[in-house]
């Protein structure tokens, strides 16, 4: 009977953790406003935040902040003159930010600026407009930066809603297109941009065109709507380009607002999105080998779903209950995705306008002490500043129960292990780096009983 229950234990064990492992968590206290994109570099193990802030976890940062896993930072003296910084992107070793600005960081940057760490730099004379100016994407496409959004000219040069970058001056991309660009996305050795227009280098086109470097043309006769009809996001997945925003037809297929496209072919995804108001999918990101969805909907497909959800492929998942308004951007640093919006709460936990959807730190199993499988174990504190200490309540249970204990790095490599531990380790800090890392604790036959993340300071 012991061994039946031990087995029992086991299975819903298993089926909690690989099911409900992760929670939605807040990252510090949040932003004092909505939070329109995210970016990180995950070499230094940090998270870009930018929007129409002016507060980052209780402290001044106007329209930028970074979180280093503990606590928000401003960078520099942020948008000194602007609206908000709506697209992010990190290339490697810089950061560049796109918005609606003049000055950032006391530095002349027209809507779009380079961060290195230390300092803002402008990016030649900018991007801007006449009227209202965006910078609202930013990638990289054979070597070169691009930028779209809504603008005109570069220091007096046309420039069509879409421009590259040489290193010296912002270029126009054949003739850019003839309305706002919202997404950019490499796909086939493309460059893909999404947005509001019908025209993209002269070539009729439904607000989706791709450029080759030399050439635009045409997508599969695009997306549209009966109504105002946006590309907001592309993402690649599973050999695919995923395309959201807010549309009901993909070339000659029905779609709900989010479609996908194989080179050749349009295709629906799960039925799309849906919401008694106005739906649209605003951002994407490859997670755990699936597609996280954020926008404004509460269904994908026949599943319900408050603004955020996973796709695998085939079929639809819930992130805990969601949030409880729109998501406008995603991204992810190690096992941990972060989602920025107009929400203020996620899974019903106060998360003003950001939140992060992390491993559970304790998955607990309730049984007597006579037929408990894997031992009680306390790990603090966090973060760990001179000691860490894993115990185990021995008093309750056979003293012959031993616990597993390792430390990962972020990329997954372990940098620590304890195996056949019966009562306490005392581990030094000083062993391993100043940073953020996993922890796992397992039992005799290497089930997971409990695992989290740990800051090291």
């Amino acid at each position: 009977m012991k061994k039946a229950t031990h087995l029992f234990l086991f299975f819903v064990f298993a089926f909690s953790f690989s099911h409900a492992q992760y929670t939605w968590n807040n990252v510090g206290s949040g932003m004092s406003a909505p939070v329109s994109s995210l970016a990180a570099d995950t070499t230094n193990h940090i998270l870009y935040a930018g929007g129409i802030f002016n507060q980052a976890g209780g402290s001044p940062a106007i329209g930028i902040a970074k979180w280093e896993g503990t606590s928000w930072s401003p960078l520099g003296s942020g948008v000194v003159s602007g609206t908000a910084v709506s697209s992010l992107f990190f290339d490697g070793t810089d950061l560049i930010a796109g918005g609606t600005f003049t000055n950032i960081g006391g530095v002349l940057s027209k809507n779009i600026a380079r961060w290195n760490g230390a300092a803002w730099s402008p990016l030649g004379a900018g991007l801007e407009n006449s009227g209202l100016t965006s910078v609202d994407a930013i990638t990289v496409y054979n070597n070169e930066l691009y930028a779209g959004g809504f603008f005109s000219n570069s220091g007096g040069s046309p420039l069509n809603f879409i421009a590259k970058w040489d290193g010296s001056n912002w270029l126009p991309v054949g003739t850019g297109t003839n309305g706002r660009v919202l997404s950019l996305c490499v796909y086939n050795n493309e460059l893909y941009a999404g947005g509001t227009f019908t025209d993209a280098g002269g070539v009729p086109v439904k607000n989706i065109a791709k450029w080759n470097g030399i050439t635009w043309s045409d997508v599969g006769g695009g997306v549209f709507y009966t109504g105002a009809t946006t590309v907001s996001t592309m993402k690649t997945y599973a050999s695919e380009l995923y395309v959201g925003g807010t549309f009901s037809d993909a070339g000659t297929t029905a779609v709900h607002n989010l479609a996908r496209w194989n080179g050749a072919t349009w295709s629906d995804v799960g039925g799309g999105t849906q919401y008694t108001g106005a739906t649209t999918v605003s951002t994407m990101l490859n997670f755990n080998n699936s597609l996280i969805v954020g926008g404004s909907f509460d269904s994908l497909g026949t599943t319900g779903s408050n603004n955020v959800g996973s796709w695998d492929g085939s079929s639809w998942s819930t992130l805990g209950s969601g949030t409880n308004n729109s998501v406008l951007a995603l991204e992810s640093l190690g096992d941990t995705l972060y989602a920025g919006g107009v929400f203020t709460s996620a899974d019903a936990i106060l998360t003003p306008f950001i939140a992060e959807w992390m491993p559970a730190s304790n998955t607990a199993i309730t049984t007597s002490a006579d037929e408990m499988e894997f031992p009680p174990v306390r790990v603090y504190p966090n973060p760990v500043y001179d000691h860490l200490y894993i115990k185990s309540n021995t008093e309750t249970i056979n003293k012959n129960t031993v616990y597993n204990f390792a430390l990962y790095d972020l990329l997954g490599s372990k940098v620590y292990e304890r195996l056949n531990v019966k009562e306490e380790i005392r581990f030094d800090r000083s062993i391993v780096p100043s940073g953020l890392y996993i922890y796992k604790i397992t039992d005799s036959k290497n089930s997971i009983y409990k695992q989290g993340k740990l800051s090291f300071k």
